[in-house]
């Protein structure tokens, strides 16, 4: 039987090995990411771009750029590059506030490893 996909471990695993594997890429990002899971366990993370090397922290910050709140059974699409980030904006499922220009550095530093990125860095500029 598979095992059933948790999305803590993109924040606690996969996020913080892609920020020390693209240093170079996250180096132009001063910024303080903060994302909400929605779902059952309601949990919290947040990417700390300002200190070096970058990192991901358990919880909530007062002082993030930009914001960003995922339901949990979206974060597989969303890292797949499948979830229809439009559909799911107006279904408030993903929400996202904050700086746009927070937002185009993530997904520019993630080189399109998440492709959803790119819709939602232009539905925070509209």
């Amino acid at each position: 039987m598979a095992e059933k996909f948790d999305p803590a471990g993109f924040f606690e695993v996969l996020l913080p090995a892609l920020l020390l594997d693209r240093q170079a890429a996250f180096a132009s990002l001063d910024a303080v990411i903060q994302f909400y899971l929605m779902g059952p366990t309601d949990r919290a993370y947040y990417l700390d771009l300002t200190q070096r090397p970058p990192a991901v922290f358990p919880g909530e910050t007062r002082y993030a750029d930009l914001t960003i709140a995922i339901a949990e059974e979206l974060v597989l699409p969303l890292i797949a590059g499948t979830l229809d980030v439009r559909e799911a904006l107006a279904a408030e499922t993903l929400q996202v506030a904050g700086e746009a220009s927070v937002l185009e550095g993530l997904a520019a530093a993630l080189d399109g490893g998440l492709s959803g990125m790119d819709i939602l860095y232009a539905s925070v500029r509209r």
